[in-house]
């Protein structure tokens, strides 16, 4: 499900604009995160349908840093763009990893891990397409 993640984010980016391919990603991975948070529900359809929609939203931790790049910046700035958000997200994650283990610890259950990040994802998607939409950038390719 994740290398084809990828490959559905890029078709999605080219076929419709970078634009609407962030919105469907983030809102996949958001519905995902939201699924694992119902996991003690104890649901084997509902688990399966959670794994898989966060699956689904994992380019935006490899594949829409270089399109965001490409979109944000020129040419000569490319690169160094894509490292920037690269690093950024490296950060990210290296700050934030800990997290699930230490919630889980405190408070016996990953659930409230998966509701910080669902909300630390709807605001991180508010504030791409805002850029995007203030930039008039993504749009459908003519």
């Amino acid at each position: 499900v994740l290398m084809a993640a990828k490959v559905l984010y890029g078709q999605i980016s080219d076929k419709l604009g970078s634009r609407t391919a962030n919105f469907l990603v983030f809102a996949v991975m958001l519905a995902g995160f939201l699924l694992c948070a119902l996991a003690p529900l104890g649901s084997v359809p509902l688990a399966f349908a959670a794994i898989t929609l966060t699956a689904l939203g994992m380019p935006i931790s490899s594949v829409t840093l270089s399109v965001w790049a490409g979109d944000l910046s020129g040419a000569d700035t490319y690169q160094c763009t894509v490292k920037w958000f690269t690093s950024a997200y490296m950060l990210g994650s290296l700050v934030t990893g800990p997290l699930p283990g230490l919630s889980a610890d405190r408070l016996d259950s990953y659930v409230p891990a998966y509701l910080l990040f669902a909300l630390m994802l709807f605001i991180a998607a508010v504030l791409v397409q805002g850029v995007y939409r203030r930039l008039d950038l993504g749009k459908r390719p003519q």
